[in-house]
């Protein structure tokens, strides 16, 4: 918005545009001084300076002011993903952990999209804990296949796709079985210790 010396408002100004101190046009203020202005530009990510400078008023040299913004055209960047576990048993829930970051205009949300043999995919919003996104696939069937991939969004809407990923539920281990006990041999064990015992106590009766 623009003023005059006394505070009022400057109606139908001219407003000089500058990026980077150099000039990019012009707009016009409205009845009540407002003014908007708008630009597309082919410039790569990073910070800019956008100036805005007012009209002189006879020897009152026109003001002016800068902002600085910053233009993210570059999506997030996907460091590394980790699988735990990496060869799950079935019913077993797996950990997905990524290191994702952006150096711009900072991360936005992360998701994990997954789906089981071939089905529909599931999204499921990762969390931000101890410099690492996770999220958890429940644990499936033996023998399921699970594919992934992870989206990340930055603040401004940038976004960036992981490759698919899969991983295969595997059968629990069996339990060891106890080996069946031999009956003859339990037999013949029991006819020992009886015969023990009877041996024992005439022993002691003779003794007595």
């Amino acid at each position: 918005r623009l003023f005059d010396e006394h505070g009022c408002n400057l109606p139908f100004a001219t407003v000089n545009i500058y990026l980077n101190e150099s000039y990019i046009g012009y707009t016009f203020a409205d009845e009540n001084g407002c003014f908007t202005y708008s630009f597309s530009t082919l410039c790569r990510g990073g910070a800019y300076s956008v100036t805005v400078e007012a009209p002189s008023i006879g020897c009152l040299k026109g003001s002016h002011t800068s902002k600085t913004i910053i233009l993210d055209k570059n999506p997030p960047i996907i460091e590394s993903i980790e699988i735990l576990p990496e060869s799950p048993f079935e019913g077993e829930n797996v950990t997905v952990k990524a290191i994702i970051y952006d150096n711009m205009s900072g991360m936005g949300k992360v998701v994990l999209k997954y789906r089981v043999d071939n089905l529909n995919w599931t999204s499921i919003e990762m969390i931000y804990l101890n410099e690492s996104w996770i999220a958890q696939i429940p644990g499936q069937k033996a023998g399921a296949t699970v594919e992934f991939f992870i989206e990340a969004y930055d603040a401004v809407g940038n976004n960036v796709k992981s490759q698919i990923m899969k991983v295969t539920f595997k059968p629990k281990p069996e339990k060891p079985k106890m080996q069946p006990i031999n009956v003859t041999y339990l037999v013949l064990a029991i006819i020992v210790l009886i015969a023990v015992i009877a041996w024992l106590y005439f022993k002691r009766r003779r003794a007595g």
